[in-house]
């Protein structure tokens, strides 16, 4: 798995989603969850580039979003960070 799939999957179960809803769906819920994993891959050194090719957007579609980013959105990017840095830790992938 790639750190972007991390991501995905622990933003995804935090917030209920699947794949498909978390990118297809413009409710304030799913906005908010596509922030914080856009947050997430920026604390991971994603360029915004890198982050607008991996999910179809624009890199200032991304950076618009990031600008608007709010505090709980904050937390659970960090929390998404920590759990990268320990699923790859575990499977012993920074070595």
């Amino acid at each position: 798995m790639t750190e972007l799939d991390y991501v995905v999957r622990y933003i995804n179960q935090r917030f209920g989603f699947c794949d498909q809803q978390l990118f297809n769906s413009r409710s304030k819920r799913a906005v908010r969850a596509r922030r914080a994993v856009y947050l997430a891959l920026r604390h991971l050194d994603w360029s915004l580039y890198e982050i607008g090719n991996a999910f179809g957007k624009h890199h200032t579609t991304v950076l618009f979003s990031l600008q608007k980013v709010k505090p709980i959105e904050e937390q659970f990017a960090n929390r998404a960070v920590a759990f990268v840095h320990e699923e790859i830790r575990g499977y012993g992938l920074d070595d």
